[in-house]
């Protein structure tokens, strides 16, 4: 099989999502083709497809995760073949991953979750930001949903989130949330808005 026809393929897995074929892809073609290749001319322009796709609304989000799944699974076997080559692994620039309003009518509050898990768990380097009250955008007791989301979205890995200040309630939970995360030493800001009576 010659490499264009590899790099085809690859592509295609992508785009597909199909984490199996992509690894059988690649297990055959690992020492026969240029990893660095196999990523750029043949995975990357798969991941460029896709996300053209979901951005010109051709697929969903869901598809758009299965894909990435089969990237990072592919990525278990040529990630050590790119170290061992010594092959540069530079930084090429900024990604900016973005995500439309959603609200927990269905499922995409769980989706949502997520990819923040995910995006913290294969780089965990990028920072992570979400606009808060879309979450419960056209759903009564919005500020309680909001509450109790910042708090999971905390948990799987979100580092600031655009929201209301002036909430007290919001501002408790996620005192809260900080000193049951570890992410608030010794419990220190806690306590101390405990003891400035900022606590509900």
């Amino acid at each position: 099989m010659e490499n264009k026809e590899v790099f085809a393929k690859l592509t295609k897995a992508i785009v597909a999502g199909e984490s199996e074929q992509l690894v059988g892809l690649v297990k055959q073609a690992i020492d026969k083709v240029d990893p660095p290749e196999m990523v750029e001319k043949g995975m990357a322009p798969g991941m460029t497809e896709i996300g053209g796709k979901f951005g010109e609304g051709q697929v969903y989000l869901p598809e758009l995760l299965m894909a990435a799944e089969a990237w990072e699974e592919a990525m278990k076997i040529i990630k050590p073949k790119l170290i061992e080559a010594g092959a540069s692994m530079k930084k090429q620039g900024t990604v900016v991953i973005g995500t439309v309003q959603v609200s927990v009518q269905n499922d995409f509050g769980l989706i949502a979750l997520e990819v923040i898990r995910r995006i913290k768990q294969q780089f965990s380097e990028v920072n992570t930001i979400c606009g808060l009250s879309n979450v419960s955008f056209g759903l009564p007791g919005r500020a309680k949903l909001n509450r109790y989301f910042l708090t999971m979205a905390m948990a799987a890995g979100l580092d600031s989130a655009i929201l209301d200040p002036l909430d007290s309630e919001l501002m408790d939970s996620i005192k809260t949330a900080e000193a049951l995360l570890g992410k608030d030493r010794f419990c220190q800001n806690y306590i101390k808005a405990f003891r400035e009576g900022k606590l509900e």
